[in-house]
């Protein structure tokens, strides 16, 4: 009996100082959707929150910037790579509460969206459906407020787990403390990791299963008929202001509309970088692309852009690792 509690405290041992492992020179062209970029710095993916601490004080220690990467699908890494610490959550628990009429779902950062609906499907738990083959973690999908027609992520969040950068210290927080807006969050200040998050849906019947099941699927068949599946970054200009609208004397904000009416989808390629025939906002890569090349393709549409509309479309995805702003302003 002895020898089996001494085995099992030496386990909890061994997991309680297992150290966190940072890899160098890693490169991160297959850790994103476009499959280009060159390699971090330093890279590694914590199993903990003790990890993420732990991979804090080695940035600061050696005053390295520190990059959150998540499922990669909307950013564009830099040629050069990322002079710093990439950081890739993988706690992926989740786990659920059924109240009476609600249900609290926790899910940590590094769980993909994909894993969350599956979970709550198959636990009878309706809501997340809308968002179903949308490429993120749960980190990433608040960061950018994902959203699908007039549903956003951010309105399900009860309340979430954070650690603040500046002083490795963790902090429990509200909805509101997100600021949730179109395709942004606080958490992209950078001034904060998420560890998890608590969302608030509804248990839900046989019969409205069913019928979310229905739309889950639907919504896939959508997606992949309106959208490429691979070797992107999905949307990848935003939408225009208000005022910059107003000051060219044009009407929407919509950058679509201004897309659309350059008639680029398809047409439109440099070295393998090119305007999805889907969509007239979504650039692809072929094998052998560069970031380069995304970049002198995304200048030519701003280009064209400005000539048409006098407006010159920014980026939405994240830009990652460049020196300096690679685009026209």
């Amino acid at each position: 009996m002895k020898k089996y509690i001494l085995l099992i405290l030496c386990i909890l041992l061994s997991i309680q100082t297992k150290t966190l492992e940072i890899f160098k020179n890693i490169p991160l062209a297959e850790k994103n959707w476009f499959k280009t970029g060159g390699s971090a710095k330093f890279y590694c993916e914590p199993q903990t929150t003790t990890d993420i601490k732990l991979a804090l004080n080695f940035a600061n220690k050696n005053n390295l910037e520190v990059f959150i990467l998540g499922q990669g699908a909307h950013v564009l890494i830099s040629d050069d790579g990322f002079d710093g610490i990439v950081i890739t959550p993988k706690m992926k628990r989740i786990s659920h509460i059924f109240y009476e009429s609600y249900v609290l779902v926790n899910a940590q950062a590094g769980a993909t969206i994909f894993e969350l609906i599956e979970y709550c499907m198959k636990n009878s738990i309706i809501g997340l459906e809308e968002f179903a083959y949308i490429p993120a973690s749960v980190g990433g999908a608040l960061c950018n407020n994902i959203k699908y027609f007039s549903k956003n992520i951010g309105d399900y969040v009860a309340c979430s787990k954070i650690l603040e950068k500046s002083t490795n210290k963790i902090i429990n927080v509200e909805q509101k403390w997100f600021n949730f807006g179109y395709n942004t969050s606080k958490l992209k200040n950078e001034n904060h990791i998420l560890l998890d998050t608590t969302f608030k849906l509804k248990p839900g019947t046989k019969l409205e299963c069913a019928y979310a099941k229905g739309r889950h699927d639907e919504i896939i068949r959508q997606r992949k008929s309106r959208y490429p599946t691979k070797r992107t970054c999905g949307f990848f200009f935003r939408n225009f202001t208000k005022k910059e609208v107003e000051l060219t004397n044009n009407k929407t904000t919509n950058v679509i509309y201004y897309l659309s009416k350059l008639c680029i989808a398809g047409n439109l390629n440099i070295c393998g970088a090119h305007v999805s025939h889907k969509h007239p906002n979504m650039l692809a890569t072929k094998i052998g692309t560069n970031t380069n090349n995304i970049i002198d393709l995304a200048i030519e549409i701003q280009k064209m852009c400005y000539k048409k509309f006098g407006l010159i479309p920014q980026p939405e995805c994240k830009l990652v690792g460049f020196k300096k702003y690679p685009l026209i302003k």
